[in-house]
């Protein structure tokens, strides 16, 4: 009868478990007229500059770190209609992503830019926290030549001469 209890406890841990479905999460970025560069918790995510309109999606699942994330945004205008807008969505994997779907996200931003601009935008997610895996790597604390290295990365991440997208 003990083991019996034991294989029914496993089994409905199991069953709890398999039902837990994995999160995704997004960075839902569109622009238009302007250059912009992203960093979620310091580490690029985004970069792309251009007069058209664009959107795009980013999933950013290795850049959290659960609580207190700190997404921010880096905008030039190249224009006067220069507009940036989006936010960080969560997904299940029976979510279909899209630029253009209307998921509210963990947060949301829209705004005009006539100057360079910067803004902090602060969240938590549910699942990802890579604090301790992140925190205990010694590196250095200049930040300036942190996120040049990180922008040279992202360089090292987008699409072929003519466009300056970062691939998804």
């Amino acid at each position: 009868m003990k083991y019996l209890l034991i294989l029914l406890f496993i089994f409905s841990y199991t069953i709890s478990f398999a039902q837990e479905k994995p999160v995704f999460y997004y960075l839902k970025i569109a622009t238009n007229d302007v250059s912009v560069k992203c960093f979620i918790n310091g580490f690029p995510v985004y970069n792309y500059s251009g007069t058209d309109e664009t959107a795009n999606q980013i999933p950013v699942n290795l850049s959290l770190k659960g609580k207190n994330n700190i997404l921010k945004v880096i905008a030039t205008p190249l224009g006067v209609a220069a507009t940036v807008s989006g936010g960080i969505s969560s997904y299940t994997a029976d979510d279909i992503v899209s630029t253009d779907d209307t998921k509210a996200g963990v947060v949301a931003f829209d705004f005009v830019v006539e100057k360079e601009t910067t803004k902090d935008f602060n969240f938590n997610n549910e699942r990802f926290d890579f604090s301790k895996s992140i925190a205990s790597q010694s590196g250095s604390t200049d930040e300036k030549a942190l996120i040049a290295y990180g922008m040279k990365i992202l360089e090292l991440c987008e699409c072929p001469e003519g466009t300056n997208e970062t691939q998804n």
